[in-house]
């Protein structure tokens, strides 16, 4: 698994063909998932998402 930041993620999306693939978006979805996990921090994140 490769770390990257949001806007090598939306970079990659645009090469990819996938849309949405704003920064944005990125950022909307990223805190959604947060929210929705309450995950405070991105690592926090990774680790809920990860199990």
């Amino acid at each position: 698994m490769q770390s990257m930041n949001q806007g090598e993620i939306s970079t990659e999306l645009k090469g990819q063909g996938i849309r949405p693939n704003s920064l944005s978006f990125i950022e909307k979805s990223i805190n959604s998932m947060k929210a929705k996990h309450n995950a405070r921090r991105m690592f926090q994140l990774g680790v809920i998402l990860s199990r």
